[in-house]
């Protein structure tokens, strides 16, 4: 990942998408001619994004002329969208209900205010959040899910989006977005980021013909809508029909992935679901980690599933918050557990 204006912002997306896809299929043991389609999401495309990415990108990737590509837009559910369209799961509707448009800092900071969420409860999360991820990428924990990117003078190798000299005390001096939103401040937000992340759909009788293994099966997948003032919410629906769909409890799920677009957003969910935190967003998140919105779906899948064959976790979720109102969720199995 990284910053904004950072190491990758001179890099096109299709590219930077490729290096991914490469790196994905490498990872996989499959051979190039064996991929049929990449799905890809994206979200705000302009210049060189405004084409079908995962079909150039596929190409950049060098696999076949006669790999598709499916380049789709549901804004931070993007990702997960385009993972389990290439599983074939459902494509459900968008449930937007009916209301005005607000800047998401001011619908946050009334979530906050909602669940009375006050300003020093956000930091700590925010905090805990860049402790987390500075711990995992100290003791390797993202070794196995991370790939280099080639820049003008070396490589990338490190996510350049978290701040290891985060303290409570420098985030409480920080001042908020808006005159109305006092508590919403760049530490306790998600970082504007570049970013991209791939992963390999097959179904069981592929992954048997190449002796793949697997590290992980979609189990279910779920959209649900909300209020679009009320977006931050829009995991609490979409993690409720997914267990739901598939007759589990949370108390069944050994490891959650919800995406931190806001500190508030993600401790009102918490508070909504019941959550032990213990078992959410273990390596930080994207307040630390940054979110590149397209990609954060992927993003938090692939760092979900990795966590669960080092913990043996039988079961896993991710989910996000959706702009205009709305919530995706992906169960996943770990075949391994």
């Amino acid at each position: 990942m990284g910053r904004h204006w950072g190491s990758l912002s001179g890099i096109r997306p299709d590219d930077l998408a490729a290096t991914a896809i490469r790196a994905a299929v490498d990872h996989s043991g499959l051979h190039d001619d064996a991929i049929d389609e990449v799905h890809a999401g994206i979200v705000n495309a302009s210049g060189e994004a405004m084409g079908n990415v995962a079909r150039f990108s596929a190409l950049l990737a060098g696999l076949s002329t006669s790999t598709s590509g499916l380049t789709m837009n549901r804004y931070c559910g993007s990702g997960l969208s385009a993972m389990w369209s290439g599983a074939g799961g459902p494509q459900h509707p968008d449930l937007e209900a009916n209301g005005t448009m607000i800047e998401m800092p001011e619908a946050v900071q009334a979530t906050a205010r909602q669940y009375g969420i006050c300003r020093e409860e956000m930091d700590e999360f925010a905090l805990r959040s860049q402790q987390r991820a500075v711990s995992a990428w100290d003791e390797g924990r993202f070794a196995d899910e991370v790939f280099s990117v080639a820049m003008g003078a070396g490589e990338m190798t490190c996510d350049e989006t978290y701040r290891r000299e985060s303290t409570l005390e420098g985030l409480g001096r920080l001042r908020g977005y808006f005159p109305g939103c006092p508590d919403i401040t760049a530490g306790n937000t998600s970082s504007v980021a570049d970013g991209a992340s791939a992963l390999v759909i097959a179904d069981g009788a592929t992954a048997r013909h190449f002796e793949l293994k697997p590290l992980g099966e979609v189990v279910a997948t779920a959209v649900a809508g909300v209020a679009p003032a009320d977006f931050a919410l829009g995991p609490v629906p979409a993690i409720r029909k997914l267990l739901s769909s598939a007759a589990l409890s949370l108390d069944d799920i050994g490891l959650i992935e919800i995406n931190e677009a806001f500190a508030a957003q993600t401790i009102a969910c918490i508070r909504e679901l019941g959550l032990d935190e213990s078992r959410l967003n273990v390596n930080g998140g994207a307040i630390a980690l940054g979110h590149a919105l397209g990609n954060s779906g992927t993003r938090i899948l692939v760092t979900l599933v990795h966590e669960m064959r080092r913990r043996s976790t039988r079961f896993g979720i991710a989910a996000l918050c959706v702009g205009g109102g709305m919530g995706v969720a992906v169960l996943v199995r770990n075949p391994a557990a």
